[in-house]
């Protein structure tokens, strides 16, 4: 059903922590408002979210699991509706009560 080959999730959240904490240290020093470390955090989280689901819709076996693609599609649509849609109207909605 799910495939053998699994080598384990570490790698992949160092790589995720280390690009957003990395990344926000160095895009801070430019900053106005520095980004600070429970927003760093939301962003680390909000990024495995998207990851962890696709990586386990990824790891079906088609041969099994017959509507597989169907699966990996509704992931990604679920995946890009999070990041744009919730993520603008949670933007636009702090914006509005920070004036």
């Amino acid at each position: 059903m799910i495939r053998s080959n699994y080598r384990g999730p570490s790698m992949p959240f160092v790589y995720l922590n280390l690009g957003v904490f990395l990344l926000t240290a160095i895009a801070n020093r430019f900053r106005l408002k520095p980004v600070n470390l429970q927003e760093q955090f939301i962003m680390a989280y909000g990024g495995l979210r998207g990851a962890v689901s696709f990586s386990l819709v990824e790891m079906l076996l088609p041969t099994v699991i017959k509507p597989r693609q169907m699966f990996v599609t509704t992931t990604l649509a679920v995946i890009l509706f999070t990041v744009f849609v919730q993520v603008n109207s949670f933007l636009s909605s702090s914006n509005q009560s920070a004036a």
